[in-house]
């Protein structure tokens, strides 16, 4: 009982210095600034470690504290700029929407800088199934029923790129990032992104602290230890390895889930799709 009375006066004890120090960081012009630009992704695609990537960066350039990396009105206000705004374009599990009634309106996005962040949807859908169980409890059941499921499964995924994928190529304000090239290169895509969205005054040096501050490990260990105050990254059950937000980070572990079957329902979801996005994932280099 006394451990518990403590952690809760030290919780609220941080929570009180850093709400008085966000003050001295989000200034009043700021506070009026609209959105500067929008990252839209499926969930569980990589958006929470994308925006810890910018975040950090833009602390590190401006000499934010870190805890603050997670709040795009700090760090983009001391640029002078309205926040990046990340959303999900209408998928968000909660929402409990089938797919075929995702629909967004597209021309709130038509004036902004635009990024979509896609993933491989075999892994997309995987992480959704544990996220769906052990995080929020929005479905009970197994794998194979859920990938087969109209309101969480992979054909709402190929629905969602089918979305958005025509207004990837409409014009200079939008850009494609894939989970996959952020691993595999993570300095060249978080410049692209700085880059794109104006940001090309943060110094390299920021940026690869960012990528060393995000690194699967230490943002497994920031959500244990709830170090950044907020839902976005934080976890009520850290005796559950598959309860994490920051659960796997691999590439292709969809193989260790999915059943034969399972993978031949995906494939031929997948090749009835027209999406350019989807048409990426339909390779023989990608693992069964």
């Amino acid at each position: 009982m006394l451990k518990r009375l403590v952690k809760s006066v030290n919780y609220r004890t941080r929570q009180f210095v850093r709400s008085g120090i966000r003050s001295l960081f989000v200034f009043s012009e700021a506070r009026e600034l609209g959105t500067h630009g929008y990252i839209l992704s499926y969930p569980k695609s990589g958006r929470t470690w994308l925006k810890l990537l910018l975040g950090k960066s833009l602390c590190s350039h401006f000499g934010i504290p870190d805890w603050y990396a997670l709040d795009m009105k700090v760090s983009m206000g001391r640029a002078d700029l309205g926040p990046l705004v990340f959303q999900h374009g209408g998928s968000a599990l909660r929402d409990n929407k089938a797919f075929e009634d995702i629909h967004h309106n597209l021309e709130e996005y038509r004036e902004k800088p635009t990024i979509i962040l896609i993933r491989d949807p075999r892994d997309v859908v995987v992480s959704s199934y544990f996220q769906a169980t052990r995080r929020i409890g929005v479905f009970s059941g197994t794998i194979s029923e859920f990938i087969r499921n109209d309101k969480f499964g992979i054909q709402r995924i190929c629905s969602f790129y089918d979305l958005w994928s025509a207004f990837v190529d409409e014009g200079p304000l939008v850009m494609l990032i894939t989970y996959e090239d952020l691993k595999a290169d993570p300095f060249s895509e978080a410049t692209k992104v700085l880059d794109f969205f104006g940001l090309d005054f943060i110094d390299e040096s920021s940026v690869i602290e960012a990528i060393e501050f995000s690194n699967f490990e230490k943002m497994n260990k920031m959500e244990k230890t709830d170090y950044f105050m907020s839902p976005a990254l934080s976890n009520s059950n850290t005796n559950d390895s598959e309860c994490f937000k920051v659960r796997k980070g691999i590439v292709g572990g969809y193989v260790n889930y999915l059943s034969e079957d399972d993978l031949d329902f995906i494939d031929k979801v997948m090749s009835k799709n027209t999406s350019s996005i989807i048409a990426r994932y339909i390779h023989p280099t990608f693992p069964r």
